[in-house]
């Protein structure tokens, strides 16, 4: 078996929502493949007002956030770039929020934060709830992955209190994924059971809650949900980190082929969009299993 190198960094998510009316109901909505090619179409118009090209260059970013990270954050830069010409202040704070959301996703929590804070201070100071509410849930997903839980608690609650813009349930998602984070599973349990039950994410929260409760099977069930719906979204960070649940699962059971088929599945999504904290974790459970399978194999 060949080696597997590993780096690690620590990646996790929270899915920020589009600051549009309605309020945003679902995870899955903000990543469809159709939602991209809508905004890829707005760009194509040459005539398409400025704001609308920001915006559209945005929510572009976003949408490959999951999949492609650093041509998201090429999209956001250009956004910025566009708003600060033509003078447009809270398109500014959301390209500069997503380019901060890069930063997170390749594990530099703290260049991260400082972007997130800096974006938040900005949107108080014009009073715009929108990218108010997008700085809030990149510094809860933020400070959760960093294990300030504090803070990242304190931020989601925050978030909570603006509700014209998420619905209850998306922020009870984001508040049970602290707490799993956490290792409070009763807690997560709680907030997730009122949260956004229709989206892959929330299934893999869901998953890992239920794996640390003791209940195997049920853990196993939410995995396997989110895989259709994340693969439908492509969202590719939180499809390699169903597969390493279950890898985890099987590996707790000394299914010792099953474990390394899953491990080797996020391997390769990992590998493949530079996921680098799920490259450490499926090497870590590869390294593991094929020392108990054949020790001969194990990478070094």
């Amino acid at each position: 078996m060949r080696n597997y190198s590993c780096i690690l960094m620590f990646v996790m998510f929270v899915k920020p929502a589009i600051c549009q009316q309605p309020a945003v109901d679902s995870f899955g909505q903000l990543i469809s493949p159709r939602v991209a090619d809508s905004f890829k179409q707005i760009l194509r118009d040459p005539g398409t007002v400025s704001r609308t090209r920001v915006n559209a260059l945005k929510e572009l970013s976003y949408n490959i956030l999951f999949s492609k990270p650093d041509s998201a954050m090429l999209l956001a830069q250009e956004g910025k770039r566009l708003a600060r010409e033509i003078n447009y202040p809270a398109g500014e704070i959301l390209c500069d929020a997503q380019i901060g959301s890069v930063w997170w996703i390749m594990g530099d929590y703290t260049k991260a934060n400082e972007i997130f804070l800096k974006c938040l201070k900005s949107s108080e100071n014009i009073k715009d709830t929108g990218a108010l509410v997008w700085s809030l849930a990149w510094l809860a997903s933020g400070y959760r992955d960093e294990g300030n839980f504090q803070d990242a608690l304190k931020y989601c609650k925050r978030g909570m209190n603006i509700p014209k813009i998420w619905t209850a349930k998306v922020w009870n998602t984001v508040m049970g994924s602290i707490y799993q984070a956490m290792d409070k599973p009763d807690s997560a349990l709680s907030h997730l059971l009122r949260g956004d039950l229709d989206d892959g994410y929330a299934h893999v929260v869901m998953g890992h809650t239920h794996a640390a409760l003791g209940n195997e099977t049920l853990a196993a069930d939410h995995y396997k949900k989110s895989i259709p719906l994340l693969t439908s979204d492509n969202n590719l960070k939180d499809l390699a980190y169903a597969y390493i649940g279950l890898a985890r699962l099987h590996e707790k059971k000394n299914e010792i082929d099953s474990s390394i088929y899953y491990a080797k599945k996020g391997f390769t999504i990992a590998q493949n969009a530079s996921f680098k904290k799920w490259l450490y974790e499926t090497c870590l459970i590869l390294s593991r299993v094929n020392e108990k399978n054949d020790p001969r194999q194990a990478p070094v």
